[in-house]
């Protein structure tokens, strides 16, 4: 081989070298600067099958399951205020599902189906009776799934503006790109650009709540650290998230739970808008509804006192 072609073999692979470096060095100063996550004193683990499931009791009373949205950085810290009201009069647990939060983050695909089967077994082994349950935006599909097979776990489901009525399903040409999302040092690179505080706070602002003066530098932090509390393996979840593995139509599911349901939703919802509830008010006509006037995709965080009083007064 000629010493030109070689020495540009050589300058090109120093080039990827100097490029991957950089990469890495990015991803280890992501989890540098989230810091670390401590487990709270009303916390424990939960050993599933699939790995370790973080979760908070608070309060005493008849058992509710508080299940938190599956965006990107979202964790158990969705419900504190929620949880903090409602702990009045219910037992309630908070829990980061599967490669969310603090709970282990496995490489595997993660579908509703998954979520549900966590859900029944958490239900089962965990809480040790039927529950309540509230889920919220793209955790709905999977809390219906779970009260249309495991029908003796949920008394009552509560769902806030629920994914499934016009989801994106994944197709063939989805698994490619699951795939390459998994990528150890590009996968992870991009779950943390798409994790890093300035992507959070852009969400939260723009898609998360009505009213803009208001500060959620709080639920951002806790939001940060979470996504980050498990060096790279998050991106396996967020894969099967963005290649819409997630997504599951619950339109004949919904209907056939045979439990009471009750659907809330932000009046200004922009990720899943409210128009989307006409759908299911055809399908569940008996089914409780409430509107959250200037809210958006998180109403049971923007007008938390409101949503546990409606809460309650399903539950009752």
């Amino acid at each position: 081989m000629k010493s030109g072609k070689i020495k540009t073999i050589l300058k090109s692979a120093g080039i990827i070298g100097l490029a991957a470096g950089a990469v890495g060095a990015f991803n280890r100063l992501s989890y540098i600067a989230a810091g670390k996550s401590e487990p709270a004193a009303d916390s424990g683990y939960y050993n599933w099958p699939y790995g370790k499931i973080y979760y908070r009791v608070r309060g005493n009373g008849k058992p509710l399951l508080l299940i938190h949205s599956l965006y990107t950085s979202c964790c158990m810290a969705e419900w504190d205020e929620a949880a903090d009201e409602l702990s009045a009069k219910y037992k309630v647990y908070t829990i980061d599902m599967l490669g969310y939060g603090m709970s282990d983050k496995p490489k595997m695909t993660y579908t509703a189906f998954i979520y549900a089967s966590l859900i029944k077994d958490f239900i089962e082994n965990v809480i040790g009776s039927p529950s309540l349950v509230i889920a919220a935006n793209n955790s709905c599909a999977a809390a219906v799934t779970a009260a249309k097979i495991y029908r003796d776990h949920i008394l009552k489901l509560m769902l806030v503006s629920p994914n499934g009525i016009n989801d994106t399903m994944a197709v063939n040409s989805s698994r490619l790109r699951r795939i390459i999302m998994e990528i150890p040092l590009l996968g992870t690179a991009y779950y943390n650009l798409k994790s890093s505080k300035p992507a959070i706070k852009g969400f939260i602002k723009k898609e998360g709540f009505f009213a803009k003066e208001i500060s959620r530098s709080e639920l951002i932090n806790k939001f940060y650290r979470s996504a980050h509390s498990e060096k790279g393996n998050a991106r396996y979840a967020f894969a099967s998230l963005i290649t819409n593995y997630m997504n599951m139509d619950i339109t004949h599911y919904v209907a056939a739970t045979g439990i009471p349901i009750c659907i809330a939703w932000g009046e200004e919802n922009t990720v899943n808008p409210i128009s989307s509830m006409d759908t299911l008010r055809d399908i569940l006509p008996n089914a409780r509804y409430y509107i959250f006037e200037k809210t958006k995709l998180f109403p049971h965080i923007e007008n938390h006192t409101e949503f546990a009083n409606a809460s309650e007064d399903f539950f009752r």
